[in-house]
């Protein structure tokens, strides 16, 4: 999958095992050029995280409810109301979106 961000074509890893999901974006030195997507999961937390990343929440239709730029370690993110999918973005490309807009996932 990927989605397509002021322009640019960027791929989306979705997180779908329990060993997946632990881990994440924990001890991730390399900078992230991608999307990680963690699907129907209530909470978050960004305990061990190295990086700033963005967070963006979007409900069962893909529409953005909630956006969150430069995140960091030890936080916790509860899922908002009617929120289904965690996305951490690459820091910065936060900008080009806004609470309302509809995340587009696209197959290849």
């Amino acid at each position: 999958m990927y989605a397509k961000i002021n322009k640019k074509k960027i791929e989306i890893e979705e997180l779908t095992t329990f060993k997946q999901r632990f881990k994440s974006l924990r001890f991730n030195f390399k900078k992230l050029d991608h999307i990680v997507k963690i699907p129907n999961k209530r909470i978050i937390n960004t305990i061990f995280f190295v990086q700033y990343y963005d967070l963006v929440i979007t409900n069962k239709n893909e529409v953005i409810i909630f956006l969150e730029e430069n995140i960091m370690q030890d936080r916790y993110f509860v899922q908002k109301k009617g929120g289904r999918n965690f996305y951490f973005l690459p820091k910065g490309l936060i900008k080009y979106l806004k609470v309302g807009d509809i995340f587009m996932n696209y197959k290849d």
